[in-house]
């Protein structure tokens, strides 16, 4: 005589789109310091167990609002110059090209989200290595980790002559050459 068990199906973890279109809205310009000014660190916050619902966790603006370092960044601060961009693309086309404004907006946001992507990975390199500034050679890992791994060796290479270049170049505090005597 053998006893089986039936086993209950499992509950569907794949979120339907009706789901998706519920979740709170993340606001990409909102950032979370990770240190406070100076260098004391603060226990982190446990917003577990501050929730009114044990059911429901906080959204991600819930979150970032208690946040002892939460800080609003102005949009202004969050993208690249948009003359800069311009100018880049203007580089790339035929000189009588146009290009519309939403273009380049759309280029601007998504250059500065690359730029934050790379940089955050970078950044989170460094704090594994306990190091508190991110270098070139950091931000060639970090691409490589993302999958940009293309863009590796000609970076690299960029990087060495950049290296190489500006390892002649002595300059003072203020910025200025100084002058081989």
């Amino acid at each position: 005589m053998s006893t089986e068990q039936t086993e209950e199906p499992e509950e569907d973890l794949v979120e339907t789109t009706e789901n998706l279109d519920n979740r709170p809205k993340r606001r990409p310009h909102q950032i979370i310091q990770p240190f406070p000014s100076g260098d004391q660190q603060q226990p982190p916050y446990n917003y577990m167990m501050h929730s009114n619902d044990e059911n429901q966790q906080p959204t991600d603006e819930e979150l970032m609002h208690k946040h002892p370092n939460f800080q609003e960044i102005k949009e202004q601060d969050r993208f690249l110059p948009i003359a800069n961009i311009n100018r880049i693309m203007k580089k790339s086309l035929p000189a009588n090209a146009k290009i519309s404004k939403e273009a380049k907006e759309c280029v601007q946001e998504c250059v500065s989200e690359y730029i934050s992507f790379i940089t955050n990975e970078a950044s989170d390199l460094c704090v594994h290595e306990k190091r508190k500034t991110i270098n070139g050679n950091d931000l060639l890992r970090a691409m490589q980790n993302l999958g940009f791994e293309s863009y590796f060796e000609p970076l690299r290479l960029y990087l060495q002559r950049y290296q190489d270049f500006t390892k002649g170049d002595k300059t003072t505090k203020s910025g200025k050459r100084k002058q081989d005597e």
